[in-house]
């Protein structure tokens, strides 16, 4: 069971390796690389803090929103 095991968990990071490997091909085609970088990465760490400490709501705002939104969506 414990090699079964470790051929899974072989395989599976060989496929992910592959993958890496043509997606990071594909971002470079499309000169995405500095959008990868700069923008998504760091943003990947503020997600994380939202979900880990969650995010403030305004509630009265939100409400006036939705009163807007359907006023609008009725015209």
């Amino acid at each position: 069971m414990r090699k079964a095991a470790h051929n899974g968990c072989c395989r599976r990071v060989a496929q992910t390796r592959a993958l890496c490997s043509v997606l990071w091909k594909l971002l470079v085609s499309e000169k995405l690389v500095e959008v990868l970088m700069e923008i998504e990465i760091p943003l990947v760490n503020v997600l994380a803090d939202m979900e880990l400490w969650g995010v403030g709501v305004d509630l009265e705002r939100c409400i006036q929103a939705r009163k807007l939104l359907v006023k609008r969506l009725k015209q």
